[in-house]
């Protein structure tokens, strides 16, 4: 798996997980961010991240309804790829950066239509 670069932003995922998810954004050539959900970091903060992703994965155990909502929104209005987590573990994690990398190719022009994806 290779996200070329990529920076990935995380909204939620579980706290005890965090190194094990940086380490698989980083062996994949990616740079991890992430976004707690309002636990330290400000819902306001959201945005400013969703923004400056250039794709999201967000697990939908570990996030507000509201944040998950306003995440999914986020990525239809700015044509941003996002894959939505049924649970926040390593395995979800991984599989959802592999259907990124598979997804994601130098020439696409993601602009054209948004994508969510629900492995």
């Amino acid at each position: 798996m290779d996200l070329r670069g990529k920076r990935v932003l995380c909204v939620g995922g579980r706290g005890s997980l965090n190194v094990h998810y940086r380490t698989l954004v980083e062996r994949c050539n990616g740079e991890l961010m992430r976004h707690d959900d309002g636990l330290e970091d400000s819902r306001m903060r959201l945005e400013t991240l969703l923004a400056s992703a250039d794709v999201v994965v967000c697990p939908s155990d570990s996030v507000s309804h509201d944040t998950c909502l306003r995440t999914k929104r986020f990525c239809k209005q700015h044509y941003k790829p996002c894959v939505l987590l049924q649970r926040s573990g390593i395995g979800a994690f991984a599989q959802a950066l592999s259907q990124l990398t598979a997804s994601t190719h130098p020439d696409d022009d993601n602009r054209k239509s948004p994508w969510l994806l629900n492995p």
